[in-house]
């Protein structure tokens, strides 16, 4: 276990959409030094003072806000999206629209995924055998409910989260856009010509740690967001348009007994953090009206034309660490290295 120092690299300048210029690559420092709680104290002295927020930490864990369980989760996407998509009705399948697939099921429904895996969008319709039975992710989808144990996961680990938060069609190909790879962005997946680059907590304590311990899930938490985040939505409720953070809520998570030990001063990784996540903020931010003017661009030109093929790579790229959403905090040199990928492709472009 080991405590990082912020990395040296500073913001890009945002670019002009029609133009996409080289940008060099930051260097990051060398990580610091651990910091150890101190030895037990005698009797006698007066607890240090990594002691004293220690035995804060025990009374002081993260907690949701004043809502039930139940209803915390009925609140959340997981549970709201299916239910929002079933009730446009059967115009969400228009491909030239907002389409949506049967193969949206396996993750949003629960009928789905602990029912009948042959069901499809359609059958959730008015007259399909489904209608009504629009349950997104509940709690019987995560947990099983047998015996005196109610807390028992069906999928323990990263598992838990990683198995519907990958990418729709597996692990990213160059020429296709992605969607929610969360589990991949943090595994750091190698693909095309793109090299491996895991995450530190992944690779390094991948058995101790898995997703529930930042996105606190508990007895009292249970809207799988980081303590502190504020989330605003469109007006369906499922789409997010603003995400901000409070740092010190957020300071909540290193409270935890299994995090103090490499985080006794959290300010530090909070920081370092912090910095990532501007960092790359502001290189999607200068990608994004590129990305947005080729994606019209491209519709009216063949798919093997060279052009559209340049600007397909450069999208995968692009799109998965917009789509991961976490910027940069699941796994910040991946992130760097793919944003700085997919400038390097739509270079070509200009």
């Amino acid at each position: 276990k080991r405590q990082d120092s912020p990395a040296s690299s500073q913001p890009s300048t945002p670019a002009d959409s029609a133009k996409i210029e080289p940008k060099t690559t930051p260097t990051p420092e060398k990580p610091s030094e651990q910091l150890k709680p101190a030895e037990q104290p005698k009797p006698e002295t007066n607890p240090t003072p990594n002691e004293s927020i220690k035995q804060e930490n025990k009374s002081n864990q993260p907690k949701s806000r004043n809502l039930s369980l139940v209803a915390q989760v009925k609140n959340s996407g997981h549970y709201k999206i299916f239910p929002t998509m079933i009730s446009k009705g059967p115009s969400v399948k228009d491909p030239n629209g907002e389409h949506y697939g049967d193969g949206c099921l396996r993750c949003h429904s629960a009928v789905k995924i602990l029912e009948d895996n042959n069901a499809t969008v359609d059958d959730f319709f008015p007259g399909g055998k489904y209608a009504g039975k629009d349950e997104g992710i509940s709690c019987r989808v995560c947990h099983i409910f047998e015996g005196n144990d109610m807390m028992t996961l069906r999928n323990t680990g990263w598992d838990s989260c990683g198995i519907c938060h990958v990418n729709s069609s597996g692990d990213p190909k160059v020429g296709s856009e992605v969607r929610h790879p969360q589990y991949q962005m943090i595994k750091g997946v190698a693909f095309g010509d793109f090299p491996s680059i895991p995450s530190y907590k992944y690779a390094m304590m991948r058995n101790d740690f898995s997703c529930v311990d930042c996105h606190i899930t508990n007895s009292q938490k249970h809207d799988f967001l980081v303590p502190g985040t504020k989330v605003t939505h469109d007006a369906e409720g499922i789409r997010r348009t603003s995400t901000s953070l409070d740092l010190k809520e957020f300071e909540s998570i290193f409270k935890q007994e299994k995090c103090f030990d490499c985080h006794a001063h959290p300010e530090i990784t909070i920081e370092k953090i912090k910095e990532h996540q501007e960092i790359i903020e502001t290189e999607l931010t200068s990608l994004k009206a590129f990305y947005e003017d080729w994606s019209k661009k491209i519709k009216a030109l063949d798919p093997n034309d060279s052009k559209a093929k340049t600007f397909q790579e450069g999208a995968t790229y692009y799109t998965f660490v917009e789509a991961d959403s976490s910027k940069g905090a699941h796994n910040y040199e991946y992130s760097r290295r793919l944003l700085a990928k997919a400038r390097q492709v739509w270079t070509e472009l200009r």
